[in-house]
């Protein structure tokens, strides 16, 4: 069985920014699509998220799912010790940093990479699932038993 993809891009500040900390990639002739978003209200959110598709740009197809994923994995590694360097080259106590999700098909596999509270969602016989699990302290105080998911909505340290 073969797929054929058609994707496309778009991003808007929104009515709340004036700086789109928004970074997207993608790149369906080798399988990999990707969305970073600035950690809104620290230090240029814009740049973080920036640096996570520009490590990803360049990307060769690889040889399996396997070797796509550690490949990706690496690259995002060194985006963060690069957006790590951005700070310590900045004022002192600034934070800096983005949420990721990595969409990646390689033949009939499909695998799905992220970081932080960005989601990932399934669209099938049309319901959406969400596929992605959040990386924050409200979503760990659901999992362990100590806030219930929908008081994790308004929560304030849901993001």
């Amino acid at each position: 069985m073969s797929y054929r993809w058609w994707s496309s891009c778009l991003s808007d500040t929104g009515r709340r920014r004036r700086v789109n900390e928004d970074a997207y990639l993608n790149r369906d002739e080798i399988g990999l699509w990707v969305v970073a978003d600035g950690m809104g209200g620290h230090f240029r959110g814009d740049i973080a998220s920036r640096i996570i598709v520009d490590s990803l740009k360049d990307l060769a197809r690889p040889q399996t799912i396997e070797e796509f994923a550690a490949l990706v994995r690496e690259r995002v590694k060194c985006a963060n010790v690069s957006i790590c360097h951005q700070v310590l080259d900045s004022d002192a106590g600034n934070i800096m940093g983005s949420t990721v999700v990595i969409f990646l098909v390689y033949n009939q596999e499909w695998l799905c990479l992220w970081a932080g509270d960005s989601r990932a969602y399934l669209l099938r016989d049309g319901k959406l699932i969400q596929i992605t699990r959040d990386h924050s302290v409200a979503q760990e105080m659901v999992d362990s038993g100590k806030l219930k998911q929908a008081e994790a909505v308004n929560h304030p340290a849901a993001h």
